[in-house]
């Protein structure tokens, strides 16, 4: 069974990106086996361009959990101040 620590470890060079720009990713797994990934705000200073595009995050997220043996359809929420539609893919 997958633990949001097993989510966390995997996806731990995204998440050290985020945080040098402002933001933190929070993780978990629902029943379904739907890995959601939100990304929130952290620093008033968030540089909102720096956020990864959803087409290149969603695959790399999905790559990651792989590469740790987590097979899951991702779905990315980013914080609701930058109005971006989810990615859901897997």
């Amino acid at each position: 069974m997958t633990t949001v620590e097993d989510l966390r470890r995997a996806l731990a060079p995204v998440d050290a990106a985020m945080t040098a720009d402002g933001y933190a990713l929070d993780c978990s797994m629902g029943s379904d086996g739907v890995v959601e990934v939100q990304l929130r705000t952290v620093s008033e200073d968030a540089c909102a361009d720096c956020l990864v595009p959803e087409p290149v995050l969603g695959p790399l997220l999905t790559s990651l959990l792989g590469d740790a043996g987590i097979t899951a359809q991702v779905v990315i929420r980013y914080p609701s101040a930058h109005q971006k539609p989810t990615w859901e893919g897997g």
